[in-house]
């Protein structure tokens, strides 16, 4: 399980980090339709990648609310894998 997320965990920062960056292009370039393309295509990918994160374990403390045991914090750490 954990390669499992530490996949998952590099799919949600490599998504975070095209909007992010796009977002910044956007920032200085609001009417450029192909970067808008790509951050609504991203944003796409990056909701996915966290659903698919969520699934395997809790991303953030808010999605282990949403189960019924409190399993936030109990995957193994980046260092440990």
């Amino acid at each position: 399980m954990g390669d499992n997320l530490c996949c998952l965990m590099r799919e949600v920062q490599q998504q975070a980090f095209v909007v992010m960056e796009t977002k910044l292009f956007l920032d200085t370039h609001p009417d450029c339709a192909e970067a808008m393309k790509v951050f609504a295509c991203a944003c796409e990918k990056l909701e996915a990648a966290k659903a698919a994160y969520n699934e395997a374990a809790p991303l953030t403390p808010c999605a282990a609310a949403d189960s019924r045991n409190w399993s936030w914090g109990c995957t193994p750490w980046p260092w440990e894998g």
